[in-house]
Parts: C-alpha cells; sequence; structure tokens
C-alpha cells in the first residue's frame, strides 16, 4: 500500500488534531479513584488488542481493553467520555458527510475484579472499538477523543440509558448530558485522529493514535459457520456491508429476507440469532457478519423512515446519519426499499463505521417484532 506523506497534508493534520497525541501512556498509580475524581495518574491502562490497522483513505479498525492498576474492593464504573468528529467531502469538492457526536458511555466492574464484567466472563475480547471504512475518491478528517477513568462505589445515574439513539453506544449505557460526577483529573486518553486526500490519484494520509502501541492479532480467526443452523447459513450468504463494494441494490437480501420470513417465527429466528452473535463474538470477522443481520432484519420489518428519537432504540454501534442529527430518527436506515409489480426493490446507503462493542442483534430483533409490522416479500 503506497504511502505518500506531503509537508502540507502533515502540517494541516497536526494542526488540527494538535490535541491529541501520539506518545504512549504509562499508566501506573494507586487505587482507583473514588466516583468523586480527584487527580494524579490514571487509574486504568488502555491496552491494544487489535489495530490500529488503517487503509489509505480514512479507513481504520482498532480494539482495545481497559484493566484496573489494581482490583476494586467495591466494584463500581469504567466511563468514557467520547467526542466523535468526522468530515468527508467527495471529490472535488462535494461534502457528503459532516457529523460531530459527544456523549459518554460506561462499562460495570464487580467487586474484586480490575475490568469490564462482561469481558472477563468471557463474553468479549474488546472493551471498546474505533472503526471506520475506507473512502475512495474523497478527502477529509476523522477524529475520536476520549477521556477513560474508572469510579469505584458508583451508582450510575439514571440518565445513562442502553440502547441510547442519540449515541454510538449501542447496548452499553450511555447519556448526552455531562454527569454530575464527570471530571477528567486523571483520565487516561483513548484518540485516534486520521486525515487524507484521496484526490486526482493522491493517496496522502496522515494518523496518530494514544496510546501509540499497535497490536495485529496472531490468533484471530473468522468464526465458525458449521454451528450455525439453516437460517444462520442463509445470512452468512450475503454480501458483507462494510466493503465499499456492496451493490447498491440486492435481490439476494430481499431472497434471504423472504426464506427467513417463511421458515422461521420470531422466537425460533431469536435463537438463531443469539447462537449467530455467540458464534462470531470472538472472531476476527465479527462486525462483517454482524453487518449482515443489520441489513436483513432492516428488510423483513417495515421500519419509519421518520421517527420520533425519543421512541427510537439502537442495539449497536453502527455509525447511523440520525445519531447526533437534529431531525427524526432514520429507522430503516441503510435499507430503502418500495414495492412494485415485479416485488420489493431496495437500495442500500453505504457502511459508515462501528464503533463501541456488541450489536444484540436478538435484542433488536424482539424490539422490532414487538413495535414494527413484517413487510410482504
Amino acid at each position: 500500500m503506497k504511502k505518500t506523506f506531503l509537508f502540507s497534508i502533515l502540517t494541516a493534520a497536526f494542526l488540527l488534531f494538535s490535541t491529541v497525541g501520539c506518545k504512549k501512556e504509562v499508566m501506573d498509580g494507586g487505587a482507583p479513584a473514588p466516583a468523586g475524581g480527584g487527580g494524579g495518574k490514571p487509574n486504568l491502562t488502555i491496552t491494544t488488542v487489535n489495530g490500529p490497522a488503517n487503509d489509505p483513505c480514512g479507513g481504520f479498525k482498532w480494539q482495545v481493553i481497559f484493566t484496573l492498576n489494581n482490583p476494586s474492593p467495591k466494584g463500581g464504573w469504567i466511563v468514557q467520555e467520547i467526542e466523535y468528529d468526522q468530515v468527508v467531502i467527495q471529490c472535488p469538492n462535494t461534502e457528503i458527510i459532516n457529523k460531530k457526536v459527544h456523549y459518554w458511555e460506561a462499562w460495570q466492574v464487580a467487586p474484586g475484579t480490575n475490568g469490564d464484567a462482561e469481558r472477563l466472563a468471557g463474553k468479549y475480547t474488546y472493551d471498546d472499538q474505533y472503526s471506520s471504512p475506507n473512502f475512495p475518491d474523497t478527502r477529509g478528517h476523522t477524529s475520536i477523543t476520549g477521556k477513560v477513568k474508572f469510579f469505584e462505589g458508583l451508582d450510575l445515574p439514571a440518565s445513562f440509558k442502553k440502547n441510547n439513539d442519540s449515541t454510538y453506544a449501542g447496548g452499553l449505557p450511555a447519556t448526552t448530558g455531562k454527569p454530575d460526577f464527570w471530571n477528567t483529573d486523571n483520565a487516561a486518553d483513548h484518540n485516534l485522529s486520521i486525515s487524507w486526500n484521496c484526490c486526482n490519484g493522491n493517496t496522502d494520509w496522515a494518523m496518530t493514535h494514544t496510546p501509540d502501541d499497535v497490536v495485529v492479532p496472531e490468533h484471530a480467526l473468522p468464526g465458525d459457520i458449521t454451528t450455525l443452523d439453516p437460517s444462520g447459513k442463509l445470512i452468512t450468504a450475503l454480501p458483507t456491508w462494510i466493503y465499499s463494494s456492496y451493490p447498491a441494490t440486492s435481490v439476494q437480501l430481499v431472497n434471504v429476507a423472504k426464506q427467513l420470513q417463511m421458515t422461521t417465527t420470531p422466537a425460533t429466528l431469536h435463537n438463531t440469532l443469539v447462537n449467530y452473535e455467540k458464534t462470531f463474538a470472538h472472531a476476527s470477522d465479527y462486525v462483517e457478519q454482524m453487518s449482515k443481520v443489520y441489513l436483513v432484519l432492516r428488510v423483513m420489518y417495515q421500519l419509519p423512515q421518520e421517527m420520533n428519537s425519543s421512541n427510537a432504540k439502537v442495539f449497536g454501534g453502527f455509525i447511523h446519519p440520525s445519531i447526533g442529527s437534529s431531525s427524526a430518527f432514520n429507522m430503516s436506515w441503510p435499507i430503502s426499499a418500495t414495492q412494485s409489480p415485479q416485488g420489493w426493490q431496495v437500495s442500500i446507503s453505504g457502511y459508515r463505521g462501528y464503533m463501541t462493542r456488541a450489536y444484540d442483534a436478538a435484542a433488536e430483533l424482539d424490539y422490532f417484532n414487538s413495535n414494527f409490522p413484517k413487510r410482504n416479500l
């Protein structure tokens, strides 16, 4: 992969992201901070488990874990403040994405342990993910600024809600309002910034991240599809949405959704998706495989394109254009479907990236089934 670093690109990148360091943090120190905060060094360590791998036109993937420097006697919550900023300009000068999102998300730590309870129970291999697709024939920048710290004995406020449609936190409790307990006195930095120019045949880019360790997993393997039932295997046959080559329209996607409607009930499909997520939870192609479920559920159900955001829920960290927008929530995105004498025709908008951890497809199915009608495919 050719990487041409122009002085002008680097200068612009460093000016734009001057708050993002590239020095690896040595995060040691004493006991976890109390809920009230306090100064001192970060009370947790951020460790890379995958990445940051990147493509020359703005694509990247980075997975990390948060580990307390000492086990917490009382337990509590790891809280991360996220500021997400992305601008993508189609060559020569058409802005196609301009997104800013600001929120706080949380991971629970059980008493006597030093990290996220669900990961330590073996459900996940990482705590947090930053990722974005490649954007050929564009120029732009993406900046994700994270501040992370542990609050021992914290009773998480009710303002933190799971499936918060104003954030990319998915199933993690999250809020867009600054919590009363929050301060950054001993927070660890979890930052990534990338700028690129892929116009006029260029592949110029610059990326920084903190911490600056890079890890290529030695044992990450694709999920074993032999463990899936016939419905799960049917879903895996779909193209992976995160690739830029995904077709703008897809008869195959409609046909798979139709077969699932004909051969499953909501209860049996729920069980299929529970096993599907379990199969890929520790696999290198987790987001790729789960993106197929994300699409097929939106074809199976007649979802509103304009919905009051107070009633909307999200079940994964897919970068959604309605999040951070003042407009009504488009529950159907990225699917747009129209019915014709030849059947349903669907168009698929491009993948924009994925944040945080798991996509709870089975819970999303239950939510869709309880609130929206199925399409007559």
